[in-house]
């Protein structure tokens, strides 16, 4: 087999109720499985406007070393081009038989990997195939769907921010807003004021999470959490985690998260015969990625 370098994109997936963030698990999965339930016909979405349409290929449940996975094949197609075949011998032209209503089809893999109260998200990056922003559309469609079916009122939607690949400091610079930070502590540093909010159970995570939001259209002082950065990595810092929830400087969703600086930004993956990405060897990799990038 012939091998093709990839582009591979970070990012972190959440619910939002208002200005409530939070991530359900079985939510999800249910979503998943009802997406993968439904006929192509009812599945499909198009860009009337560019042309494109995207449906899924394949949804796939794992786990790997404990940790639940889902592998999430997309396809899409560019159609109402139907141009003549060339020849790259001779220059020559032929007829095409192929439809308005049809395109070349293009993969684009996605491998997430499911914590307790997030979603780690690995997005294969291309020009030819979807867009993260148009999966999220996708996704918000088809949960729409699902919350009338399980009578849920709640106004849930799908979001994501992307996992920059600059160290902490530098991604912070290059920030416009500073919309939300989450500050993970051990839950043993809480006072008993806290905690007696909380039945007794082992089952409750070792850390728990302080969330900071700024006033509406406002910002986070950005020199409190270099400090803050600052504090966390020397020794006996009471903070184990930043996260942060930030509009960078064109105004598009970034997540900055500590345990997220090492990255990998491209990978070399196997192709078929036919020159398309072999999705084994895309999600071995993948998932290797979020175990040591995450």
């Amino acid at each position: 087999m012939s091998v093709s370098s990839r582009k591979i994109g970070y990012f972190g997936i959440d619910f939002e109720c208002g200005d409530t963030r939070s991530f359900d698990v079985d939510l999800f999965k249910r979503l998943l499985t009802y997406i993968k339930g439904l006929s192509g016909q009812d599945r499909i979405i198009k860009d009337e406007k560019n042309n494109k349409a995207m449906d899924i290929e394949s949804i796939e449940f794992g786990q790997r070393y404990g940790k639940e996975y889902a592998e999430i094949v997309f396809k899409s197609c560019k159609y109402n081009h139907s141009p003549k075949y060339m020849s790259s011998i001779d220059g020559s032209e032929r007829d095409t038989d192929k439809k308005l209503t049809e395109g070349e089809k293009e993969i684009t893999h996605m491998c997430m990997r499911f914590d307790k109260k997030e979603a780690f998200t690995l997005f294969e990056e291309r020009r030819s195939g979807v867009t993260m922003q148009s999966v999220i559309v996708f996704l918000n469609r088809n949960l729409c769907q699902l919350l009338e079916i399980e009578n849920d009122e709640r106004d849930l939607l799908i979001s994501c921010g992307r996992m920059p690949s600059d160290d902490f400091l530098t991604s912070l610079e290059h920030t416009s807003r500073i919309v939300t930070a989450e500050l993970y502590t051990d839950r043993t540093l809480v006072g008993s004021e806290c905690m007696g909010l909380m039945e007794p159970d082992d089952s409750i995570r070792e850390d728990i999470v302080v969330t900071v939001t700024a006033k509406e259209r406002g910002t986070l002082i950005k020199n409190s959490l270099k400090n803050l950065y600052n504090s966390f990595t020397s020794h006996g810092s009471k903070v184990n985690r930043i996260r942060l929830y930030t509009k960078d400087l064109g105004n598009k969703d970034m997540i900055i998260d500590t345990d997220s600086i090492r990255k990998i930004k491209e990978i070399n993956v196997k192709l078929k015969d036919d020159g398309v990405v072999d999705t084994k060897s895309i999600f071995s990799k993948m998932e290797e990625m979020i175990e040591v990038g995450l």
